[in-house]
């Protein structure tokens, strides 16, 4: 995608002047590919290739043993991956994000493709029902920012890293309904605080893979529960 290739050749410190043209660009529904599926992206729901992480997430998990297996998508965004993965694989997909227009869309995008995936409209677990989940798949924000609009939630956890403190706590109070969990962050984010709020006596932190795209080190950790 050739509007990624220029957002990571740009300095950083040109990164506060793309967002709003993207932002604005996105502001209006479009219809995008995405390997071989057409999906609607509703107004403040970015393209999936527009980012990096999410190709390189979705490339890690077609190489693990998901078969027969429940996945939920937790912040999924324009929900390409749970998409790309229940055409290709035999799971039982869930899908999840605080912004209404993410769902909407995916909504719609399960009905054009002919795919079967359960949708909540929830910030982190609050209004996703307990239930036993084998995976966990999470490509989430991590700049340290507060959030001023809903296509914010994207990028920003809000100050003091909110969402991983509000994930952490979340994910303890489930450990008996869910097996593990995979998670991308890459180096452009402050590392060592967010792993930080996965303590080392509860969660075990795992690097299963490790990757440079655009100039970009991508890591996915596998966390389970001690």
């Amino acid at each position: 995608m050739l509007l990624n290739k220029i957002i990571y050749a740009l300095p950083a410190r040109f990164s506060g002047y793309i967002y709003p043209i993207i932002k604005r660009y996105f502001s209006k529904e479009r219809m995008v590919q995405f390997r071989g599926l057409n999906l609607l992206l509703k107004p403040t729901v970015f393209h999936p290739s527009l980012y990096l992480t999410t190709e390189t997430l979705l490339d890690y998990l077609l190489t693990i043993d998901l078969n027969h297996k429940s996945v939920l998508e937790l912040g999924c965004g324009s929900g390409a991956i749970s998409l790309y993965l229940a055409s290709k694989m035999n799971v039982s997909s869930y899908a999840s994000d605080i912004n209404p227009s993410a769902i909407d869309g995916l909504i719609a995008n399960c009905e054009a493709e002919n795919l079967e995936i359960r949708t909540f409209n929830s910030d982190l677990f609050d209004s996703i029902p307990l239930k036993v989940i084998d995976v966990v798949i999470l490509n989430p924000p991590f700049f340290n920012n507060p959030i001023k609009s809903v296509d914010e939630y994207a990028f920003n956890t809000g100050e003091d890293f909110q969402y991983f403190k509000k994930l952490s706590r979340q994910l303890l109070e489930r450990k008996n309904y869910i097996g593990e969990v995979y998670m991308i962050l890459t180096d452009k984010c402050d590392l060592e605080s967010i792993l930080s709020y996965f303590d080392n006596s509860k969660f075990k932190k795992e690097t299963v893979h490790d990757v440079v795209s655009l100039g970009e080190r991508h890591y996915i950790y596998n966390i389970t529960f001690l």
